[in-house]
């Protein structure tokens, strides 16, 4: 029996916390089994892991098996010491002279295994090298397999960073998560419950985890609205988990103080990015105030006056609560527009790319507009949910430009087009007579109101038609209007379609889906353009929202004009780019090399400061979040090199774009921003100018 490692519990943690095991084959890793192989001419040679019972291959030369027992591997006795341990004959040795590996297949005479050492005491593996015959090992090659072993390990201090990561992610998300005045319930793909947040478990006077569907009513006392016992598998957490969504749902919980609570939430199902469920959703509050306010007003005494102040603060009380948990929700979305912007970036920019290929025909180059266009819509759509808090507060900044009208109607109606063309809609755009071809205006904030109320018309019309018509106002302004033949709205329940979250009735969402969040914005958008939006409407008949702005006619400026092909305009620079993500990077490369920059490019903030201390740079793009040392420490770091690598100019590039996360860069020693996505234009802009400059001036944001 071989003694276990006394500290075997941490050894298995720190094994467990890499989530390497039962993981795909790895390129680098099966490349040092192969060097060890080839080194020292054995046939077989294996990353070996050392798990409570078995032994696991990760990458293997020379054997078919995936692992092993552990009671009969010779790596139970490397982990037990930091040195190789070499068996030059296993038939000699009393260990493993009768051990089946060696009487039978694959027949080991010889071993030699490094330990895996992740950090001092803790050995998780080793790196075997094995032989059918006898052999003789040297000092030497002691030394040059335990520097091969060195290798793999640093390979899986990769996985541990990334576990830590993505275990911190889940930390800050579950932090955020509660601190919202609302209940939060979160399940895995079985229902397992994996998360109660504090205002859950407050309302329910419990939060037990893994508890499995058939025990919800069981576990958290759950009862119909009449008192009975709820049915475990009728809850709708149980019906998200089956893949249903439902909404203000109602039900009763009996506390174990002996209090009971009238709940009223929301359960959907939780998918990945490819669509699969991988879990549901609850969120819940407390009605029960709201229940006890209806019976105390169909009760209404002499004690009114006094009843009225102690409900208003009640509501005051909430609306603190909510203000509180938009904060919160405002953090979430700041955090999520990161990581939908980073892949934009690669998207829209090989978008360009592509649209620059002369050979591309026209069939393939109109979807690839369309592609630009949807992208870059989905981008202004991304924009304005992270600034909303803004919206409300009134502080989005317009960005008037001038623009041409026609092309505008267009590329807004052609990205719902398909949509319209599946429920077999007519869609048709109608630019009226007299209208000046360009106007000033911002063209992004403009576009984002008429594509909410095409994707709106498209959504609610079943049969017919839709139109977008632009025309001149009788004061001077223009009119944009999107008709269609849909459900219209009686006119009881118009005035509620501007408010936020707010559908007509609950049936609209039932059908239709939504979160009544769109015309709000549109509302407040058109508000801030100096304009007005309304609406006429007639059920069973449609309806027509009609937008009206001044927006100045201006002469269509040089930019709209095709630009001519020829060389690069800009002065050729040497740039370093630091960027983690392999597409990042050879997006940047690509069309910093179309400007006519020589690019040179890092992969972390330690491969940024060598490069600069090597080389001379007219101008480094440092991303922000990096594996390992991230942007803002790297550019500390460099400023600290003294000497002309100190003073070059750095410039952040990267999807955080938080006026606050732009100060920091300035407190780290950047000189500018430039927010991802980026356009081509605005980055080779942006390295024509500081590339001349020295590291001292303040940040400027393209």
């Amino acid at each position: 029996m071989v003694p276990l490692p006394p500290n075997e519990l941490e050894r298995l943690e720190a094994l467990h916390a890499l989530r390497i095991l039962g993981t795909e084959p790895e390129a680098h890793y099966d490349a040092v089994c192969r060097t060890a192989a080839a080194l020292f001419a054995v046939p077989i040679a294996t990353v070996a892991l050392l798990d409570a019972d078995d032994l696991w291959f990760k990458a293997k030369c020379g054997l078919s098996a995936a692992g092993a027992p552990r009671r009969l591997v010779f790596c139970a006795h490397t982990i037990l010491s930091d040195e190789v341990l070499v068996v030059e004959d296993t038939r000699t040795d009393p260990r493993f002279a009768d051990n089946p590996l060696v009487t039978g297949e694959p027949g080991i005479r010889f071993y030699a295994g490094a330990p895996l050492i992740l950090r001092p005491g803790v050995r998780i593996g080793t790196l075997c090298l094995m032989d059918r015959q006898p052999r003789r090992f040297a000092q030497a090659d002691r030394e040059r397999l335990r520097d091969l072993s060195s290798v793999v390990v640093a390979h899986l201090r990769l996985y541990e960073v990334q576990a830590e990561r993505e275990r911190a992610t889940a930390d800050r998300h579950a932090a955020i998560l509660g601190q919202l005045a609302e209940g939060v319930i979160v399940t895995d793909a079985e229902g397992g419950i994996t998360f109660v947040n504090e205002a859950a478990a407050a309302i329910h006077g419990v939060a037990r985890l893994d508890v499995e569907p058939e025990r919800y009513s069981e576990t958290y006392h759950l009862f119909t609205e009449d008192g009975r016992p709820h049915p475990p598998l009728e809850l709708p957490l149980a019906r998200a988990v089956a893949g249903e969504r439902v909404a203000d749902a109602r039900w009763r919980i009996h506390r174990p103080d002996g209090s009971r609570v009238l709940a009223i939430g929301t359960a959907q199902p939780l998918r990945s990015g490819e669509g699969r469920q991988v879990g549901a959703v609850l969120t819940l509050r407390d009605d029960t105030a709201r229940e006890s306010a209806e019976r105390e007003l169909r009760d209404l005494n002499a004690t009114l006056a006094e009843r009225v102040a102690e409900r208003t603060a009640e509501l005051e009380a909430a609306r603190i609560q909510a203000e509180a948990a938009n904060r919160a929700k405002s953090e979430f979305l700041a955090s999520m527009s990161h990581e939908i912007r980073t892949p934009l970036n690669g998207m829209l920019g090989y978008t360009d790319l592509l649209l620059d290929d002369p050979a591309l025909g026209p069939a393939a180059r109109l979807h690839a507009e369309r592609v630009r266009s949807a992208g870059s819509a989905l981008l202004t759509i991304v924009n304005d949910i992270l600034d909303f808090s803004q919206v409300e507060a009134g502080r989005i900044a317009l960005a008037p430009a001038p623009f041409a009208l026609a092309p505008l109607a267009e590329e807004t109606a052609a990205i719902v087009r398909t949509g319209a063309e599946q429920k077999g809609l007519d869609l048709a755009v109608a630019i009226g007579p007299g209208l000046p071809a360009c106007v000033v205006g911002d063209r992004n904030r403009l576009r984002q109101v008429l594509l909410n109320l095409l994707n709106n018309a498209v959504k609610f019309t079943r049969r017919g038609g839709i139109a977008l018509a632009i025309t001149a106002s009788e004061r001077g302004g223009l009119y944009f209007e999107v008709r269609d033949t849909g459900i219209g709205i009686p006119a009881a329940k118009q005035h509620l379609l501007f408010e936020r979250f707010s559908q007509i009735d609950g049936t609209i969402r039932r059908e239709f889906g939504g979160t009544g969040l769109g015309l709000a914005i549109s509302k407040r958008l058109v508000e801030l353009m100096g304009g007005t939006i309304g609406l006429t409407s007639e059920p069973g008949v449609g309806s027509t929202f009609r937008v009206e702005i001044a927006l100045p006619a201006v002469a269509a400026p040089a930019a709209f004009e095709a630009a001519p092909a020829g060389p690069p305009r800009h002065r050729p620079c040497r740039v370093l780019l630091v960027e983690d993500v392999f597409v990042n990077q050879e997006l940047g490369r690509a069309v910093l090399a179309l400007g006519g920059h020589t690019v040179d490019v890092a992969s972390s903030g330690a491969e940024a400061i060598e490069a600069v201390a090597r080389g001379r740079y007219d101008l480094v793009l440092m991303d922000i979040q990096m594996p390992g040392m991230d942007g803002m420490t790297a550019t500390r770091r460099i400023r600290d090199l003294g000497g002309a690598a100190a003073a070059v100019p750095i410039v952040a590039m990267t999807a955080n774009v938080l006026p606050q996360q732009m100060r920091d860069y300035l407190a780290a020693g950047m000189q500018a921003h430039i927010g991802k996505p980026f356009k081509r234009e605005a980055l080779l802009a942006t390295v024509e100018r500081w590339a001349s400059h020295d590291g001292a001036s303040p940040v400027q944001h393209a």
